[in-house]
């Protein structure tokens, strides 16, 4: 076990030291591109899965000071990403294709989400219908946004939205006659079922997907049962989500992405 441990933790300073190198290059040089914004999100990547190696071999005996250690660099790991996945999609309205080519690059430098439960914090990133469409929605979501994440039930296998309780206010001017708000605790609301399987990428066909399906009977036809959300899972706590909207039966309009953290 100590072997495996010194290996870990070896393969943890290793990674951890290489990404500060890659991040001082690109401060130093100014390119913050998708490339190199995908180059150092891979490299944080790296770091986190060594991390999360060395937690995995660190024996019982470890002192509880060095695992706060690892837990904590890897917790660094993370926020570096949500960081990196948050700026790119800042960008949207100055720089819309760069903005595109980093988010769905990030995608792709996901991996199949592993078991989901409970519940997860949600974060609209952009809608990416057109620049002009895109732009008003930043500014509607600054002022209200009554999406809050989303909760996850793997013995159905599916989930629900977790919304604000004023969300039925905004909801009956879309869909009148829909009564499917349940309550979740003080002040949160559930709403608008999907069930979950994996199943290769829309736009990612070689990357493995969680999909998120809104063809439910309890949801209202009126986009809601069009809608088809993917996931990945870009490190130990983060997930980057796509939003599709289906009109035919086999085309889909990526319409947003989002992100999700445990």
């Amino acid at each position: 076990m100590l072997i495996a441990e010194t290996s870990a933790l070896r393969a943890a300073h290793a990674a951890g030291a290489d990404l500060s190198r890659l991040y001082r290059r690109a401060e130093d040089s100014g390119d913050r591109g998708p490339g190199a914004r995908l180059h150092y999100v891979a490299a944080l990547q790296q770091a986190d899965s060594a991390l999360a190696a060395a937690l995995a071999a660190a024996g019982p005996d470890t002192p509880a000071p060095a695992r706060a250690a690892l837990e904590g660099r890897r917790a660094l790991a993370d926020a570096a990403i949500a960081r990196e996945t948050l700026e790119a999609a800042r960008l949207l309205g100055a720089r819309r294709q760069d903005a595109l080519d980093t988010l769905n690059g990030l995608f792709a430098l996901g991996r199949t989400p592993g078991a989901l439960t409970g519940e997860y914090r949600g974060r609209l990133l952009s809608a990416t219908v057109a620049a002009p469409v895109d732009a008003a929605g930043r500014v509607v979501t600054r002022l209200y946004m009554p999406w809050l994440g989303k909760r996850f039930q793997p013995e159905i296998p599916g989930g629900d939205n977790v919304f604000v309780a004023s969300a039925p206010i905004l909801g009956h001017m879309l869909w009148p006659t829909f009564r499917g708000y349940h309550p979740l605790r003080a002040r949160r609301l559930t709403a608008f079922p999907f069930r979950t399987y994996t199943a290769p990428g829309v736009r990612d066909p070689d990357l493995t997907v969680l999909k998120l399906d809104y063809d439910n009977p309890a949801n209202p036809r009126f986009i809601v049962r069009s809608v088809l959300d993917e996931l990945v899972q870009l490190s130990g706590r983060y997930y980057l989500g796509k939003v599709y909207l289906r009109h035919g039966a086999d085309s889909y309009l990526l319409t947003g992405f989002f992100t999700l953290r445990s």
